[in-house]
């Protein structure tokens, strides 16, 4: 797992998606701090991608993300397999702890 925000995409991030079968990316934030940066790091990523690797995206609705449908073409028109269709969380998870797995005191 990597941040992109924080990848040096010259070096690392290029050599590491050459050594993958696949990969799984988060949308990247369109503005806000390290939106350049992780936008210049996919940038990165769809030039180091080989067509015989599997990709697949997320986003979480945040309102600050890039869509996932465009950057999902860019790898489909360079050949690479959809490992799954993208996921797209829409609900916020309630704080709530969950009840059935709070062990009780005997």
């Amino acid at each position: 797992m990597m941040d992109l925000k924080s990848a040096d995409p010259q070096d690392l991030l290029q050599e590491l998606v050459s050594r993958t079968a696949g990969i799984v990316l988060s949308a990247p934030p369109a503005s806000g701090p390290g939106a350049s940066v992780a936008q210049v790091a996919v940038s990165t990523v769809l030039a180091a991608v080989k067509a015989k690797q599997v990709v697949g995206l997320f986003e979480s609705y945040g309102g600050n993300d890039e869509p996932v449908d465009p950057i999902l073409t860019q790898f489909r028109e360079l050949g690479l397999t959809i490992a799954f269709p993208p996921i797209r969380i829409k609900d916020t998870h309630p704080q709530k702890r969950p009840t059935s797995f709070v062990k009780k005191p005997v």
